[in-house]
């Protein structure tokens, strides 16, 4: 597998909602592959002031859409 981008996050950024939804866009791709990897990590536990704070983060994902 070849990285070919990536995104991240701030702790701020993953908590400036409570509940992210993020969409992300890989637009300008010119690439041919016959498998797609994704790799994300979690960021651990939840901050200090969270209401769930010193507990797991859970990450769920719902739609991957490629085209």
């Amino acid at each position: 597998f070849v990285p070919v981008r990536e995104i991240t996050f701030s702790q701020e950024d993953i908590f400036k909602n409570r509940t992210a939804v993020e969409d992300a866009v890989f637009s300008g791709l010119d690439l041919n592959a016959r498998y797609l990897k994704l790799e994300m990590e979690n960021p651990g536990l939840c901050p200090i002031g969270d209401i769930r704070e010193d507990q797991k983060i859970w990450m769920y994902f719902d739609e991957l859409i490629v085209n």
